[in-house]
């Protein structure tokens, strides 16, 4: 009782994960999709790359031009909170509330976020937005190819099964015996 009691208090932090790794492996749909997303994963990998440079490098920039700033010191400490911080602003999850403060003491400032957000937001989301829909819409009709050739594929050794004498044809006679099995 006790044992269990601690074991399942220390897996409680792994438990959504856990349920999610169990509802992908009862759910076809999920599965087929989640293949699919993977499939796509070499197609975006270089945009992503390109949208890591740039958020590496204006988040180097952020760390030097806030070095010692009381605007920056929360959000442009380090490398990777910059790093961090930029993610967000290019999510535009909290954008006013990173640019504010820093802004308000120095206009100038507002290049360097305006200037982030024209090359994150408006241009490198949206060339990977337009990736994922045509990447995805490329696997989606891979996928239907299959699927129609595995069809084709069955229905001709079907056809060959029920073709025994070699006739070219099916009989009514051999179609109506099928019907009446199946």
């Amino acid at each position: 009782g006790l044992v269990a009691f601690r074991t399942s208090r220390r897996a409680r932090p792994f438990a959504p994960v856990f349920r999610l790794l169990i509802f992908i492996a009862f759910s076809k749909g999920t599965q087929k999709e989640l293949s699919t997303v993977i499939r796509m994963i070499p197609e975006l990998a270089s945009v992503l790359f390109l949208l890591l440079i740039v958020i590496l490098f204006y988040g180097w920039i952020g760390v030097v031009a806030f070095f010692e700033e009381t605007e920056g010191y929360a959000s442009f400490s380090t490398l990777v909170e910059a790093m961090w911080t930029l993610w967000m602003c290019a999510t535009t999850v909290n954008y006013p509330d990173v640019m504010m403060p820093a802004y308000n003491k120095s206009r100038v400032t507002a290049l360097y976020f305006i200037t982030f957000m024209i090359i994150t937001f408006f241009f490198m989301m949206n060339v990977i937005l337009a990736l994922v829909v045509n990447s995805y819409n490329n696997e989606v009709d891979a996928r239907r190819k299959r699927l129609k050739d595995i069809n084709k594929r069955s229905m001709k050794m079907a056809f060959k099964l029920m073709d025994i004498d070699k006739q070219g044809w099916i009989d009514r006679e051999a179609i109506m015996t099928i019907f009446l099995i199946l």
